[in-house]
């Protein structure tokens, strides 16, 4: 018997070619920042994107194909949740969001005092190079310009500014419930199935080790302040069995940071008009 009952696959997709289509929504679900950074950085046309619209849209291709693997159970991870669970979900999600919320200060206040890391409010956005650049072996004979920031180097010493924070709260609200659709609903739901007992733990903590590490643009530290929020929003689905909870505690927790970063005093110098890589807000 499963550890946790999860929903059959549909007949949508034929027997021969969910094997690959469960491989490459597994590949978009848990690179997909990376992805994002990758197009936003090699095509000029999409450069005037905000980086996270890509991540949004790189999100929806991998919901879509979980849907096509799992129906509604993209909504319903585990199997039998009903009314009970949705009402369940709209109280414990803003509880999610105040445990995830005072644990992220607390992780991030920590690393602060430990590391000394933080947003480089005074960093002139003009730093930034608006083109594309060499990346993997092309830049094996190159001079760095820049540190290296993150799992690959997207642009000119990349690293968050207080430009960069500056984002539209309708575009965080959707990065939140994309995201939560795609780590706990297509990927849990994914992970439910994966087998025998630790193969399903492992995939499950694996998932969630994933969504964390995808915040280490913004540095080590933020990785380490998103494992609550992983937790918590796992946890919760897996409790009420649907991903409304994960999706109202994260789009909760995505104001706050939206409400923290525009209230945070900037020392950027201004420049012409450019579009921010993460969408600013004007």
């Amino acid at each position: 018997m499963p550890l946790i009952r999860s929903p059959e696959l549909t007949g949508a997709v034929p027997a021969d070619t969910r094997p690959l289509l469960a491989a490459t929504v597994v590949v978009l679900g848990l690179a997909s920042m990376t992805v994002a950074a990758h197009l936003h950085t090699r095509w000029a046309g999409l450069r005037r994107l905000p980086m996270l619209g890509l991540h949004l849209g790189v999100c929806g291709l991998a919901v879509l194909g979980g849907a096509a693997l799992l129906g509604t159970g993209v909504l319903r991870p585990v199997r039998d949740a009903g009314w009970a669970g949705l009402g369940a979900g709209l109280l414990l999600g803003p509880l999610v969001a105040y445990a995830a919320t005072r644990a992220d200060r607390s992780v991030t206040r920590w690393w602060g005092r430990r590391a000394g890391h933080s947003v480089r409010d005074d960093r002139p956005v003009a730093l930034r190079s608006g083109h594309a650049r060499p990346a993997g072996v092309a830049v094996a004979g190159a001079a760095p310009a820049g540190r290296r920031t993150g799992l690959i180097e997207a642009r000119n010493d990349f690293a968050p500014t207080s430009a960069d924070l500056r984002v539209r709260l309708p575009l965080l609200l959707a990065v939140a419930a994309a995201e939560e659709l795609v780590y706990r609903g297509v990927l849990l739901g994914l992970a439910l199935r994966a087998g025998p007992v630790l193969v399903v733990v492992g995939a499950v903590l694996g998932a969630q080790l994933v969504f964390a590490v995808s915040h280490v643009f913004f540095g080590w530290g933020q990785v380490l302040s998103k494992l609550p929020l992983a937790a918590l929003c796992t946890g919760a689905v897996l409790v009420t069995g649907t991903v409304l909870p994960a999706v109202v505690g994260h789009a909760l927790f995505n104001t706050w940071v939206w409400r923290y970063h525009r209230a945070r005093p900037s020392a950027a110098r201004p420049t012409r008009p450019a579009a921010s890589a993460w969408g600013t807000a004007r």
